[in-house]
């Protein structure tokens, strides 16, 4: 039987009709288990089941169902007009939102499955904040919502207030387009709004009792037209070194500004431009791989700029380039309780609307999942495990270089330049062979044979195969370690 968190799962292409029908069946046959999918008629309450879902969990809402869950569908009620009712009825609009159509065989109408992932910062719905329990949606009292929002804004720079931010003055207009392009590719719906209103509505612009709209730090960062003259410590700073430490001499540099999306891109080309790459000929084109996957150094930019601490006013986001790893430094320390063996895989975010609205166009995922695909991804590629620490008030994620395991047995043996050799195309192609090795160093096979076959002795190496085609490959105990 398909679970809920399947379901969840699902995108647009791979909704059936047949899928509705098993869900359908799953909840009636198990009402508690299923509680976090919701029946709808139309369109009436839907923002209560949506604010539940935000703050008590990842849910889906089924709209064209009867209350005996026969299916009627929606007639010409589509994926925008959702989008639309929760425009006008949620604050803050829920980003993770998402609506898919759902075509019936019958009667040639549609469904809408409506998911709402569990947001960085939870929607009311006119004004009201809802929790889900057994019996459906249960308003919360006055004051579990003031505690409830209390919580949030405590840790939340995005929602600070810059006055002098007047909408009216630093609005730029091209980043808002920008963002919009993506936002409406993402969620795969048109927004007609006025800017105005829109980023009313995504909570980046505030209304005063005098008349006057001014941003929020998230609306600075994202759509205003001088982010650094409002939050100076927004920048990120990238240098390439000639070594392995600070000391070595820099080989380029470069004061990354602009809104937040501007700067993952600028940090991103950064990285990609100053690391190790190799090309191969594949027909007319040459292919490159690059040293790190990209994914491992975008999410940790788009992680750093996201989750970082904006109180801490002296501290820039870092990105460093050495020989043999990157670090992505950025203010702040990762939350205790996200912590798994000393990796941040439930990270609570320090800043949910950035978070939140980062993620609404394409620029990082459901929390805790970018770090996962940098374990992933270092792990496909033979490399040794990403370290994160967090030392003098900054949350530090290491990704480390091809030759970093090579540096690691360095350090506990005394291999020769041509041993070292020897490990690098271990690490990169998996394994060596004697004539590979005697060709690349220049040696006679008995003598490369010999070299190889100390790396045996030393528990480093395992030999397979007999003859010329015999392979020299890591043994089991390292190849698990990296």
């Amino acid at each position: 039987m398909t679970d809920l968190a399947d379901f969840l799962k699902k995108e647009q292409d791979d909704w059936s009709e047949r899928d509705v029908d098993e869900l359908i069946n799953n909840v009636l046959h198990n009402k508690k288990e299923w509680k976090q999918v919701e029946f709808k008629t139309g369109l009436s309450d839907v923002g209560e089941t949506i604010s539940s879902f935000s703050l008590s969990g990842d849910g889906l809402i089924l709209i064209g169902l009867t209350d005996g869950a026969k299916k009627v569908g929606v007639g010409r009620t589509t994926r925008q007009s959702v989008m639309n009712y929760a425009s006008s009825c949620m604050e803050p609009f829920p980003t993770n939102l998402e609506v898919f159509e759902v075509p019936i065989e019958q009667n040639k109408n549609k469904l809408l499955v409506v998911r709402v992932l569990k947001g960085a910062v939870p929607s009311a719905s006119k004004g009201v904040y809802y929790r889900r329990t057994g019996e459906g949606d249960s308003r919360l009292s006055i004051p579990e919502a003031q505690k409830l929002i209390a919580e949030f804004q405590e840790f939340d720079y995005s929602k600070k207030q810059f006055r002098t931010a007047l909408f009216q003055n630093v609005f730029d207009e091209n980043r808002y387009k920008e963002f919009v392009q993506l936002y409406q590719k993402r969620k795969g719906v048109e927004v007609k709004l006025e800017p105005e209103i829109f980023l009313e509505r995504i909570c980046t612009v505030i209304d005063e009792h005098e008349g006057k709209k001014f941003f929020n730090a998230a609306g600075v960062l994202l759509f205003s037209n001088k982010p650094q003259y409002f939050v100076p410590q927004s920048k990120i700073r990238c240098i390439k070194y000639n070594g392995r430490d600070i000391t070595s001499d820099i080989i380029d540099e470069k004061e990354v500004e602009g809104n937040l999306i501007e700067m993952i891109e600028s940090a991103f080309n950064f990285v990609k431009t100053n690391i190790r790459k190799s090309g191969k000929v594949v027909g007319t084109r040459t292919e490159y791989e690059y040293e790190y996957p990209d994914i491992t150094f975008r999410e940790s930019i788009i992680n750093a700029v996201s989750h970082r601490n904006y109180l801490q006013q002296s501290l820039e986001a870092q990105v460093f380039i050495f020989d043999n790893r990157i670090e992505i430094i950025s203010p702040g320390v990762f939350p205790k309780k996200s912590l798994q063996n000393n990796i941040p895989l439930n990270p609570a975010p320090r800043n949910p609307l950035i978070a939140d609205l980062l993620q609404s166009c394409e620029y990082g995922d459901k929390i805790g999942s970018g770090v996962k695909k940098i374990l992933s991804a270092m792990k496909s590629m033979n490399r040794k495990p990403p370290t994160f620490n967090d030392e003098d008030r900054r949350a530090k994620v290491i990704l480390w270089g091809e030759n970093a395991l090579v540096d690691d047995l360095l350090s506990k043996y005394d291999l020769s330049k041509n041993q070292v050799k020897a490990m690098e195309i271990v690490l990169s192609q998996g394994f060596i062979q004697t004539g590979q090795f005697a060709e690349l160093v220049k040696s006679s096979r008995p003598t490369a044979r010999d070299e190889l076959d100390q790396l045996v002795r030393l528990k480093i190496l395992i030999k397979k195969g007999a003859g010329r085609s015999s392979k020299y490959v890591l043994i089991k105990k390292l190849e698990s370690s990296i």
